[in-house]
């Protein structure tokens, strides 16, 4: 049984649908938890908004991602835009990270935010790799429309 990666009924149609999901469940937990989050202190406010603002800068590409690789042809502009949003958006949530880390002096805190901002720089530095790949696919593929 051959499983297909892109396209209508693949793999990455199935992660697209799991990772609205996924966003729709985080923003159902955004509009219960928001009214409380308010009445907090400005500095509890900051740290009660990190993984809202992970969630949201991470999945929103993701989504965007994986919608494009549904479509018939896989190397296009708009797929390398969509993985440049997703390592902007990673760098984005990784200083956020970084700045919780250094606000909140404890350690248990610092180990977390910086382990965080780590795996988000990660994440960047592999959507970056892709997106060069993407970008020399996108070009041997304008070569070949251009031949035949």
């Amino acid at each position: 049984m051959k499983i297909k990666m892109f396209g209508k009924k693949s793999v990455s149609a199935v992660l697209f649908w799991l990772v609205i999901l996924c966003l729709f469940g985080v923003l159902m937990l955004t509009i219960n938890y928001f009214p409380r989050l308010l009445q907090k202190e400005s500095s509890l406010l900051l740290l009660s908004l990190q993984p809202l603002i992970n969630y949201f800068a991470l999945l929103i590409p993701l989504a965007l991602l994986f919608y494009s690789f549904q479509r018939k042809t896989l190397f296009t502009r708009q797929s390398m835009r969509y993985l440049y949003l997703f390592a902007w958006c990673s760098l984005f949530a990784a200083v956020y990270n970084f700045y919780v880390a250094l606000s909140f002096f404890e350690v248990g805190f610092l180990e977390a935010f910086f382990l965080h901002s780590f795996s988000n720089l990660v994440l960047m530095v592999f959507a970056l790799f892709v997106a060069a790949i993407f970008q020399q696919g996108f070009q041997i593929q304008t070569e070949n429309d251009l031949t035949v």
